[in-house]
């Protein structure tokens, strides 16, 4: 059967620029190492928790545009705290 995944980020009050590109290729990338159906939680998980993590270093600076060298160890390794 079908499955439908939610997951649910606290909004922050700030525009940024390249979290749609950045969307993408996380989930492109988590995808594939984390391909099997049942693993899309995770994946959801972990892309959100990296997008917390650039998006929190990107407010630290004051910047707009996303800030990726910065947040390279949580894009690699990112810590989960909302789960789908």
């Amino acid at each position: 059967g079908s499955r439908q995944w939610a997951l649910r980020l606290p909004r922050l009050r700030q525009d940024f620029t390249g979290t749609g590109d950045l969307t993408a290729a996380l989930l492109l990338a988590w995808m594939q190492r984390l391909p099997r159906a049942e693993q899309l939680g995770e994946v959801l998980e972990r892309v959100g928790a990296s997008l917390q993590a650039v998006l929190a270093h990107t407010q630290a600076a004051g910047r707009s545009e996303i800030c990726l060298i910065q947040s390279q160890a949580e894009l690699r390794e990112p810590v989960v705290s909302h789960r789908a």
